[in-house]
């Protein structure tokens, strides 16, 4: 993906989300109606840069809160502090992209059914 693309790729996500946090600030939870628009930027972020690209992503964008939380740190193999920024985010995501994406099976409602008892009893 190209960096210009990337970078506003982010910042629109950004805006979306930053909506989605003003309705739920003013009692409308808009959560389930965007499930949809989440599970396609994961499909796409995940089949650009992997399983691996795509747990970075969502890590840099939800928990380091757009790469605002000084607090979260993620490190290189010799201890260099990485993902700071949209760019290194950029930066690291293509220098470390795979082809190992796949699709979550969908499953019938009897399957969905036992995993549910499995986890909760019943």
């Amino acid at each position: 993906m190209k960096r210009e693309v990337f970078l506003e790729v982010l910042r629109e996500l950004k805006n979306a989300q930053t909506i989605e946090d003003k309705l739920y600030d003013a009692g409308l939870d808009a959560t389930n109606i965007n499930d949809s628009f989440h599970r396609i930027v994961s499909h796409l972020i995940g089949t650009i840069y992997g399983d691996n690209g795509l747990d970075t992503f969502y890590w840099w964008f939800y928990d380091k809160e757009f790469g605002t939380r000084e607090d979260l740190k993620m490190s290189d193999a010799q201890g260099n502090e990485i993902c700071r920024t949209a760019e290194e985010l950029y930066d690291y995501l293509e220098a470390n992209k795979v082809d190992d994406y796949e699709l979550a099976p969908i499953l019938s409602d009897e399957e969905r059914m036992a995993i549910f008892k499995s986890v909760f009893g019943g």
